[in-house]
């Protein structure tokens, strides 16, 4: 592995001390500790004056620490940072703010210049120094307090300080850098933290302590969106940790809930690359364990460190670690301290062989296993057990968080290893579940994995019962109807005992209904319903019935109904069971062409059919011509599948020779494929067929079925696709059929742009069979439920709203008399309002009017297959749009746009922003912010107030705006422009002038006020969050009255903007601390 780290590192391992044995052992201890948990030495060691102490012992205290530092093994080698306080604490000193004059004033140049050589003497011809660390937080002896004059001093003193100490390294022959010092905090008394920025020739490098101790604002669980209950439930959530150190005053409403009093180190990073300095960790740690607002062993501050300043891309002078031990005390944390957790951490993100450079996270599921997948299927996903577990992969930064989510909803975070993979079980509820994984890197960079298929929990049985059996025993037929209570896909068996007979046919209301021949014996029905998860309900047992086997009675007519092969059989069964001695007549069906003689032959047989091949029936033709044509009927099949389909030619010369032979005997002919309809009804004999076909089919023959011109009858059709729905009869020729079917086909293809089903088939044609005009058909097809939904599902696609009354009533009308559907779509792209969204989003998207060859592009595919919402998607992510996106990055932000942000942006712009509203938004950001405060600073040499800020922020939110034009106009006009107004208390009426303002309502006890002149386009109000969180909250109490926006806050406090349409009003308008 390589020694190589990301960063420099140092340490403070405790101060060292020449004269004590035993301290210098214990710093011994915790630089070999260093060593090996790191694989590398410290190259940096912190140090510090004692500001306890007069100043006038500080620099005997240097020299103290210098020469310790120096004989010290280990310590000798490394670079000091020294913390060189601006004020002491020591009885009987100065204010800190009479410190700082006197400093600025060189009355303690002596000190400086004796320190630097104090240090210089003893070897350390590198030194960085850092003048009044961590001067924002008010422990600081170096506080450089919230008055405006203090800080003014403070700001002097550090400029004179950096002079001094530049002048003193040049006559020491040292090479110094001089650091300014804050500490990262979520609120300084001191107010802004860059407004204390000694300006870019005052700082070699911007130096910030950081540590995880953590006071969050409110315990909004960054995670799962909602409060947490206690601190300790809150910090558990490695994202909370990590989104409170980026930034470390945010509310679920804001991400700087301090009012500018919050400092970051994203913040100081942007600063760093304004002013083209390197940055510096001068302390790090992640918390002290016995401080109660920090995790005891918790790797995600030392995760989120490495992250912020591996994608900072600016350099880094040194990392100086810092930690607690488990007793509380500040220095290296060891594993050996009881947080190996940290530790760990600290050596796998900064140790040698750590990675470096910018990282963009992935996610990846790599298998979706169900512990059991019940029912019929092992691989439907569709089960009555929901547990599940799901593995995968995921790269980016250590500490990567992978959330599993269920459509919107978080399930969970799954357990991610050190070798990039992840596993996730969870036992999911009753639903429909479409799992996907999320992750979460500590800079809050995501990345989303694919869907995976949707699994189906069902644990609610069905529930079936059997409402009717009817029964006749001479046949043996059954009846059964019931109903059915269960999940999509449930099916309904009829068992008789343990025997399933077959599977029931339902229908949409809840029943189902099932027919069938029981033979001869006794037979007890019930019906068992099983759900695609194999969960199931079973009826009562109905009463036993008990059935004869073969024959019907009518009358004095027997009909007998069995197969061939059972009355070839046993002859003399069938002869002793209906012979003579019974006055009976018997129709037989079902014989086979080689039994039909002998059972012609038995006393009181009126009539036989014979159902045979062709083949067969010409192999028996001569046993047959002797049978009398009254009693003989013959149907030619081959067992079920179409009688041509397998070699016409050979049917026809048999069907040919047949009738030669058989001329006397009538022909029918079963199964007949819909191509070969025609010719074999132009047979001699063929008195009728019966045709088996699908909707494919029927729809390939129609136009020859058209032009049929033979009078034989077509007996039935057959329509099968999947299960065969039989008895689709009319009286009629084939051409008959043909102009029933014909219209039906046509008008789903044009009305509900898809094929007929089967079953619609037969209902239509049927209804135009008995009398129903056409025109009927196709007015009905258009006002039917789904041709309605067709419609509603145009107008969402096409202009993205729901249809009107008179706007569906319309197209239902042409829609049923001679537009299709295809028709529709066309007409409503190109109708006016279709153009004009398409023109809206150019202007939203784009920031621009539609050009012809676009506009007739766009119209053209929202006709055929593109929704408003697909259009506006592509333009999003059109070259033109990424430029423009691209544009706003280099003029508001003066950078290129980096890929997370312009990802982020493109969603938004395709989705719900326009072009102008992310200008604003960018114009607003924290970065902007930063850049904008950097500008004031260094035109008026002091930073903006808040009002000022706002006017720059406008200022850049201008369309053609720049960070440069705004220092131009600030360089031209002066911050006179800004102002802010402060009404006077109870109900005052104020005025706007020309200039941008901010209405200040913070800080008075304001009642019913009126603000005339208000400029929406450039004026701002100022609200305490007390009175409205947030704009989304306060947007639903803004109303018009007398030409004028009211802003109702409660009960006893509204704000009139008189000649201000409520429309115009937006977030930039409001400022909420």
């Amino acid at each position: 592995m390589s020694n190589k780290t990301p960063f420099p590192l140092g340490a403070f391992l405790n101060s060292p001390d020449g004269t004590d044995p035993s301290a210098e052992t214990a710093y011994q201890v915790n630089y070999n500790s260093f060593v090996q948990l790191m694989g590398t030495a410290p190259a940096y060691i912190d140090s510090y004056i004692d500001y306890g102490q007069p100043i006038s012992d500080w620099v005997s205290n240097a020299s103290f620490q210098a020469w310790s530092t120096a004989v010290t093994p280990g310590a000798s080698n490394a670079i000091p940072v020294i913390g060189l306080p601006m004020a002491s604490t020591a009885a009987g000193s100065e204010t800190p703010d009479q410190f700082f004059k006197d400093f600025a004033s060189g009355k303690y140049d002596s000190v400086i210049n004796s320190s630097v050589e104090a240090w210089a003497v003893c070897g350390f011809k590198t030194q960085y120094w850092r003048p009044g660390w961590e001067f924002n937080l008010s422990s600081s002896a170096s506080f450089a307090t919230s008055d405006p004059q203090t800080q003014s001093d403070w700001i002097a003193a550090f400029q004179h300080i950096y002079t001094e100490l530049h002048q003193s390294a040049q006559q020491y022959g040292v090479n110094l850098q001089v650091l300014w010092n804050p500490s990262e905090t979520n609120w300084s008394n001191a107010g802004s933290t860059l407004g204390l920025y000694p300006g870019n020739n005052y700082t070699d490098c911007i130096a910030v302590d950081v540590y995880a101790d953590m006071y969050p604002y409110s315990l909004y669980d960054w995670g799962i969106g909602k409060t947490d209950t206690s601190f300790q439930q809150w910090a558990a959530n490695p994202l909370n940790v990590e989104h409170y150190l980026q930034d470390p005053a945010a509310t679920q409403w804001t991400l700087d809930g301090s009012g500018g009093r919050s400092i970051s180190l994203a913040q100081l990073i942007s600063l760093a690359k304004q002013d083209g300095k390197p940055i510096a960790i001068a302390e790090a740690g992640a918390g002290n364990s016995a401080g109660g607002t920090d995790n005891t062993d918790d790797p995600a501050f030392v995760n989120w460190l490495a992250a912020e300043l591996r994608s900072s891309n600016v350099t880094v002078e040194f990392v100086n670690i810092w930690d607690s031990n488990a007793g509380g005390s500040y220095e290296f944390s060891q594993a050996g301290d009881g947080k190996p957790n940290e530790a760990a951490a600290w050596a796998a993100d900064f140790g040698a062989g750590a990675p470096s450079g910018p990282q963009t996270p992935t996610v990846a599921i790599t298998a979706q296993t169900l512990a059991q997948d019940t029912g019929a299927s092992a691989t439907d996903l569709v089960t009555s057990i929901g547990a599940v577990t799901l593995a995968g992969t995921v790269s980016g930064y250590n500490g990567m968080v992978v959330e599993v989510l269920d459509g919107t909803t978080l399930l969970g975070n799954a357990t991610v290893t050190g070798s990039g993979t992840w596993s996730y079980t969870t036992t999911l509820a009753a639903g429909s579940h479409s799992l996907y994984a999320l992750a979460i890197d500590p800079l809050f960079e995501t990345a989303t994995s694919d869907t995976q298929p949707t699994i189906t929990v069902e644990t609610t049985p069905p529930t079936v019962a059997i409402s009717s059996q009817n029964f006749t025993q001479a046949t043996g037929a059954v009846a059964l109807t019931g109903t059915l209570a269960g999940a999509s896909g449930t099916t309904v068996e009829i068992v008789d005992g343990t025997s399933v007979l077959g599977n029931a046919t339902l229908n949409n209301n809840g029943g189902w209904s099932y027919s069938t021949v029981l033979s001869s014996g006794s037979h007890t029905l019930h019906a068992l319903a099983v759900d695609l998860a194999g969960n199931s309900g079973v009826s009562a047992n109905e009463p036993q019935v008990v059935g004869l086997d073969g024959f019907t009675v009518n009358g004095s007519v027997i009909t007998v109904q069995s197969t061939p092969a059972l009355i070839a059989s046993d002859e003399a069964i069938f002869n002793n069971a209906f012979g003579t001695s019974y006055n009976l007549s018997f129709v037989i069906a079902d014989v086979a062409a080689a039994d039909a003689t002998s059972i012609a032959a038995q006393p009181n047989v009126t009539s036989l059919t014979v159902s045979d091949t062709a083949n067969d029936v010409l192999n028996n033709i001569t046993a047959l011509q002797s049978i009398t044509p009254q009693v003989l009927s013959i149907y030619l099949t081959d067992g079920g599948t179409p009688l041509l389909a397998t070699n016409e030619a050979a049917f026809l010369d048999n069907l040919t020779a047949f009738n030669k032979i058989v001329s006397a005997h009538t022909v029918q002919v079963l199964d007949v494929r819909a191509a070969d309809a025609p010719v074999v009804l132009s047979q001699p004999n063929v008195t009728s067929i019966s045709i088996d076909a699908t909707v494919d089919t029927i729809q390939a023959n129609l136009g020859t079925w058209l032009q049929d011109q033979h009078s034989q009858p077509v007996a039935v059709i057959n329509i099968a696709d999947g299960a065969s729905i039989v008895g689709f009869s009319i009286a009629g020729t084939l051409s008959g059929y043909a102009s029933i079917l014909s219209p039906v086909v046509a008008d789903y293809s044009n009305i509900l742009d898809r094929q007929v089903d089967p079953a619609g088939l037969i209902s239509w044609a049927s209804q135009l069979a008995d009398g129903m005009p056409i025109w009927q058909l196709r007015a009905d097809l258009a006002t039917s439920p789904e041709a309605q939904s067709d419609l509603e599902g145009l107008y969402q696609t096409v202009l993205g709203r729901s249809a009107d009354l008179g706007g569906l009533a319309g197209w239902t009308g042409l829609l049923g008399t001679n537009l299709s559907l295809a028709e529709v779509r066309a007409d409503l792209a190109t109708a006016p309002e279709a153009q004009s969204d398409l023109e809206g989003l150019y202007q939203t998207v784009l920031g621009r009017s539609a050009d012809l060859g676009g506009l007739a592009g766009w119209t053209s595919l929202l006709g055929t297959n593109l929704s408003l919402a697909d259009v506006r998607a592509d333009l999003a992510t059109s070259p033109e749009a990424q430029s423009d996106l691209e544009g706003l990055y280099q003029t508001v932000l003066g950078r290129s746009a980096d890929l997370g942000g312009l990802a982020g942006w493109t969603g938004l712009l395709s989705t719900r922003l326009s072009l102008a509203n992310i200008r604003t938004d960018l114009a607003t950001s924290v970065e902007a912010q930063g850049d904008l405060t950097a500008i004031f600073r260094n035109v008026e040499g002091r930073p903006p107030g808040i009002a000022e800020l706002m006017g720059t922020e406008g200022l850049l939110a201008a369309n053609g705006a720049s960070l440069g034009s705004v220092e131009a106009s600030l360089s031209h006009n002066g911050p006179s422009g800004f102002a802010t107004i402060t009404p006077s208390t109870g109900n005052a009426t104020v005025a706007a002038s020309a200039g941008p303002e901010v209405f200040d309502f913070t800080s008075i006890a304001f009642g019913y006020d009126t603000i005339t002149g208000f400029n929406a386009a450039q004026d701002t109000i100022a609200l305490t969050q007390a009175r409205a969180e947030n704009f989304a909250t306060l947007e639903a109490n803004i109303t018009g009255i007398n030409g004028g926006a009211l802003i109702t806050l409660d009960a006893s406090h509204s704000i009139l903007l008189s000649g201000v349409a409520p429309s115009s009003l937006a977030a930039p308008n409001f400022r909420f601390v």
